[in-house]
Order: structure tokens, then C-alpha cells, then sequence
């Protein structure tokens, strides 16, 4: 799949560059910095042109992040074999964020693409961090009507606390539509969104929806309105007109992620000329952990767009 000489896509699957990098490794150190007394470092130990290893350190004092002396990928990684917990596979592209801890060190194995580098993944992690927090205080509440709209309210509000996301985070982010007589509406809200500095026409969206919801006669899927309801407002261009990426919340009401992933999978099969699918692929499964994959979709108004899609199991 190639993208127009028009689309927003290009930058995104061209290499990153220090900037990226280093900004990429300043979310994590913020992100980090509650759970230590001490300072986290972070500097890139191998860059090749396709892959680079970037290592976090419990350090004395925080310095800027480096990449003063990068080794390539290969002999790096072939230096510290021995003391590898796990056997790395062939295709690093095939499984990004890759990562092991030796000693006080963690690295993370990426591709060198800006898309691996992007607050998109900063945002997808502190959501996964949230969700424990989020559903604790719906626990007691939790049933066949709990609508996607109530959950999504205590997540952003959990997400805020955390203070994990690098920007400004709006529940119910309402979209204005002018007419030919310049007359303004709010026609529809986003469920919320993530936007960084003063443009706000600029912004990572996020809409959520319920899967595995178990009613008295039985577990509704709700995979068709996940797509229908969900993710074709990105395809039809309503929400992230003209954007590159975009993300889609699965809140799975009986924990089954699995089982909703594959739901979701055979109706973008069903369905992947309406959806305009492109590409889809998932990451490496991690037990105890939610299910996360990508799709990227031909739009009505004809620009491609990247879906991240995160599903989060309610036990």
C-alpha cells in the first residue's frame, strides 16, 4: 500500500528524527518519575536505519536524553545476549515496544518509523494504566446497563490524575459545523480527545464503545456497532477530518478480549470495502494485558488514516 503525495501518512512512515526521539523519551520519563525515588535516564543504546534500542536507567541525576555513542542494533544486542530474559524474534517490525530489563536497565526495541515514536503511544499506554483505577470505582455499579458513555467519563478523569498524557485531554469534545449561511452547530462530540498546543484543529481522537456485554438473554458482541457506530465516523471523515491517526476504546464488558478481537476481525473481513481497510495487524498478545491492534483505512474524503485500537477486559 502506497500513500497519495498528498497524504498526512508519509511523515509518519518516514523515519524518526532526534527531536522525536528525544521528546518520545521525555513522556516515559514523566510517566516513570512517580514510581522512583530516583532519577530516570534515558538514552538511545543502538540505532541502526531500521531499528533502534533505547535504554532507561535509574541514575543519581536526570541528564538529557542522548545519542551521543549509538552501536549498531546487531552488535549490541549480540554483546548482551547472554543476559537477554528472552530469545528476540527476527522482525523487530513485527513486534514493536519489544522490551527486557537487565540489571536497573530497561530497553525498548523499536522501529526507527516516526509512527513508533509518536504521544499516540504515550496516550494508548496511560489508558492501560488508568483502566485499574477507572473501573475500581465502577465495580459495584457494574451491569448490563453500564453505558460506554459513563465509563469513558471516569476514564478520562483517571487518566487526568495520573498525570501520564502529555497534553490536554477533553471529554466530550464538541465538533462545530458552519452552513453556507454561516450558521454554527455542534452536530456531534468525539468522546474525547488529546490535543497538544494552541491548535485545535489538531487533535488525537479517541471514541469508545462496549463489546461482550452479557444481558439476561445472553452476551451481546456489539461488534457491528463498534464498527458501525464507532469507527466508520473516522472512515466518513466526521471525526479527524483529514488527520492521521485516530484511536478506538473497546470496553469488554466480560473480559473476553480475546474473543472480541476475533469478533471485530471476521466484520472488518464482512465489511473491509465499506471500512476501506488497508492494512490491519496486531501486537503481540501479553496475558494480562489488554488486546492491541491497528487498521488503516482509505477515508471518504480521501485521505488515510491509522486506528489504534486498545481492548480492555472488565474481570
Amino acid at each position: 500500500m502506497q500513500p497519495r503525495r498528498s497524504a498526512g501518512l508519509q511523515k509518519i512512515w518516514a523515519n524518526s528524527r532526534y527531536e522525536h526521539r528525544s521528546a518520545y523519551a521525555a513522556t516515559l520519563r514523566e510517566a516513570l518519575a512517580p514510581c522512583f525515588r530516583q532519577p530516570i535516564q534515558a538514552s538511545l543504546a543502538a540505532k541502526s536505519a531500521d531499528v533502534a534500542v533505547l535504554r532507561l536507567t535509574i541514575a543519581s541525576e536526570g541528564d538529557e536524553y542522548g545519542e551521543e555513542v549509538s552501536p549498531e542494533v546487531g552488535q549490541f544486542l549480540q554483546s548482551i545476549q547472554a543476559n537477554l530474559p528472552v530469545r528476540l524474534p527476527g522482525n523487530v517490525q513485527l513486534v514493536p515496544d519489544l522490551r527486557f530489563v537487565i540489571g536497573s536497565d530497561m530497553y525498548l526495541v523499536k522501529p526507527m518509523q516516526l509512527r513508533h515514536w509518536l504521544r499516540s503511544t504515550a496516550l494508548a499506554d496511560a489508558v492501560e494504566a488508568a483502566w485499574p483505577v477507572c473501573i475500581a470505582s465502577l465495580q459495584s455499579k457494574k451491569n448490563a446497563m453500564t453505558h460506554e458513555d459513563h465509563i469513558t467519563v471516569h476514564l478520562v478523569q483517571s487518566l487526568i490524575r495520573t498525570k501520564l498524557v502529555p497534553g490536554r485531554i477533553t471529554y466530550q469534545y464538541k465538533l462545530l459545523a458552519e452552513d453556507g449561511g454561516g450558521n454554527v452547530s455542534a452536530p456531534s462530540s468525539i468522546d474525547f480527545v488529546l490535543t497538544i498546543g494552541d491548535d485545535e484543529d489538531v487533535y488525537l481522537a479517541c471514541e469508545c464503545k462496549r463489546l461482550n456485554v452479557p444481558y439476561k438473554t445472553g452476551v451481546r458482541a456489539l461488534v457491528g456497532e463498534y464498527v458501525d457506530e464507532g469507527l466508520m465516523r473516522f472512515v466518513t471523515g466526521q471525526y479527524s477530518n483529514g488527520l492521521p491517526l485516530a484511536m478506538m476504546l473497546g470496553y469488554v464488558i466480560n473480559a473476553k478480549t480475546d474473543v472480541a478481537r476475533r469478533g471485530v476481525k471476521r466484520i472488518l473481513a464482512l465489511r473491509s470495502a465499506t471500512v476501506g481497510l488497508q492494512s490491519e495487524r496486531d501486537a503481540p498478545i501479553v496475558s494480562g494485558r489488554p488486546v492491541r491492534f491497528h487498521t488503516t483505512h482509505a477515508c471518504v474524503t480521501g485521505h488515510l488514516i491509522e486506528v489504534a485500537h486498545t481492548f480492555l477486559a472488565w474481570p
